[in-house]
């Protein structure tokens, strides 16, 4: 056998064994019924099948490929049969994008069934049966789309922009909601959404985005745990005279402040108060970036510029759960999910999938992100998560999410074919922490409530 034809005979097996294993992560979902459910499939397909589509997406994006002639030949390659890119283009359609959407739902039920691992090392957060970090994130789209999703205005020009809404369970490393939207519908109005996810057995931490009164109020009704920053502006009463309180001047007594107080002015919701001092850099830093916000609509006062100086939250728990500093380390958990976003779009390249080409449509962009999140849910973050539950039994080794998903992204063709036990000491040299003293690590912050 000519050099030649070992190097294509190689070619063709790696290529079989990658088709191999995404079609054996694939196995658990009911790719035909949700097919019927959808109505994308409306009679006895003839060539070309949902579940075909998507792994030919899958093998196309792991070439860093995104035309309707490449998914065309991946597809071909996986049938065994001719596809046209005329054929795949008749395929993407909103029956298409609902099929996606079903399987990424059925893929998320999947996923938190079969995993109950949960991070460990945290005797504060042990009290909960999950931490819930609900935020959004935002991709750029090409300006012609903007009729489907409008997005922010520019120099008088409407952009285009596409949001996805997550809700991410920080203890196991799962994902519980995706949703996606326009950009215009902020996140204000997918605040109530928590409260058909969450239980009470559950801890709610978002930011300033998701701060709507009314839901607080009712994730106290409920029984819902949560941490949020405090809006600036909020009416503050005391909790057994009714009065209401001058914040800035209630902290210059004790250079600190923390008691259950009531907040809003027309319906007053019982929340613990805290407010901790930052240091002088922070709170300089923090002043800064106010007064170069672009955002002509603020117009920030002197009393805004001193509370810049304090660290403000309000929570439903007392201070026997959660100490006051406690608080404010598990606030700073949520920066989890930012690195998440960045392994989007930076490893995984869920934005440069994201061609500006005139030939990208709405139901397009719907179903190159419906697969793009399927492909990281069932592959990467599922290679993530077995690489770091594998390393917690020892605790030895503290390493980097955001490096581990850079090495999988760059690494993904060969890593479909190891077991987990053969590739963990390559993770391991190439994906740890650097020693910073500037800054504490996800592991160091997790430490400091154990």
């Amino acid at each position: 056998m000519t050099s030649k034809s070992t190097c294509s005979k190689n070619k063709e097996n790696k290529k079989f064994n990658s088709l191999n294993s995404i079609v054996k992560k694939l196995q658990h979902i009911s790719f035909n019924k949700l097919a019927v459910r959808s109505g994308f499939k409306q009679r006895k397909e003839r060539k070309i099948k949902g579940k075909d589509l998507l792994i030919g997406f899958i093998l196309m994006s792991l070439h860093g490929r995104n035309t309707y002639q490449y998914w065309a030949e991946q597809v071909s390659l996986i049938t065994g049969k001719m596809i046209s890119k005329q054929a795949i283009w008749k395929k993407v359609t909103p029956l298409l994008t609902n099929f996606l959407s079903a399987v990424l739902q059925e893929s998320l039920g999947k996923q938190i069934a079969l995993d109950k691992s949960k991070f460990g090392g945290s005797s504060a957060l042990k009290n909960y049966k999950r931490i819930l970090l609900q935020d959004s994130t935002v991709l750029a789209l090409p300006i012609w789309l903007s009729r489907y999703f409008p997005g922010n205005v520019s120099r008088g020009q409407q952009k285009a922009q596409l949001k996805i809404q997550v809700v991410y369970d920080l203890l196991s490393c799962r994902f519980v909601h995706f949703e996606i939207t326009s950009f215009t519908s902020n996140d204000q109005s997918k605040a109530r959404d928590i409260l058909s996810l969450a239980t009470n057995e559950d801890l709610v931490i978002r930011d300033l985005g998701y701060f709507v009164l009314e839901c607080f109020e009712e994730l106290s009704k409920r029984g819902i745990h949560f941490i949020s920053r405090m809006r600036y502006g909020v009416k503050i009463y005391d909790l057994i005279s009714g009065e209401e309180l001058n914040l800035l001047k209630e902290i210059k007594k004790k250079k600190s402040f923390d008691q259950w107080v009531l907040i809003g002015r027309k319906k007053k919701s019982k929340v613990r108060l805290i407010a901790i001092p930052l240091t002088s850099d922070q709170a300089n830093a923090r002043r800064r970036k106010a007064r170069h916000d672009r955002d002509q609509r603020l117009n920030h006062n002197q009393e805004y510029f001193k509370l810049l100086s304090y660290k403000i939250f309000i929570t439903t728990e007392d201070k026997q759960t959660l100490t006051a500093t406690e608080v404010a380390q598990t606030y700073c958990l949520r920066w989890r999910i930012e690195s998440i976003f960045k392994c989007w779009k930076s490893c995984f390249q869920l934005q440069n999938l994201i061609y500006q080409t005139q030939s990208l449509t709405k139901e397009r962009v719907l179903a190159i992100v419906y697969m793009t999140l399927i492909f990281i849910l069932l592959f990467q973050v599922t290679i993530c998560n077995g690489i770091l539950n594998k390393l917690r039994k020892g605790m030895q080794y503290v390493l980097s999410l955001v490096r581990i998903c850079q090495y999988i992204s760059a690494h993904i063709n060969i890593l479909l074919h190891y077991n987990f036990k053969d590739i963990i000491p390559l993770i391991i040299y190439n994906c740890r922490y650097d020693n910073r003293k500037d800054r504490l690590n996800f592991n160091e912050k997790m430490s400091l409530l154990s």
